[in-house]
């Protein structure tokens, strides 16, 4: 049975966070939905298992951010516990 999660979920399988479609077992699903955890999602394509991912996009997927000094701003002196 196909899910939408509206509540975060984590346990041995990893984390599910709202908004996560998911294909699971009717009783899992059963169970998940009338705890007000998820709703039935009908006619989407999703994955196997009770915690596959079919949301194109999840924390693993995306491109780490990377901070960068403006431009002309030279380095930052790093500060030690002799300077304080």
């Amino acid at each position: 049975m196909k899910i939408e999660m509206k509540a975060l979920a984590a346990g041995p399988e990893g984390i599910v966070h709202p908004g996560t479609r998911l294909d699971v077992d009717a009783k899992s699903a059963k169970a998940l939905i009338d705890g007000n955890f998820a709703v039935e999602v009908k006619a989407e394509k999703a994955g196997i298992g009770l915690f596959r991912k079919t949301k194109s996009e999840n924390a693993a997927q995306r491109a780490p951010e990377q901070a960068t000094l403006p431009a002309g701003a030279g380095s930052v002196p790093m500060l030690t516990t002799d300077d304080v």
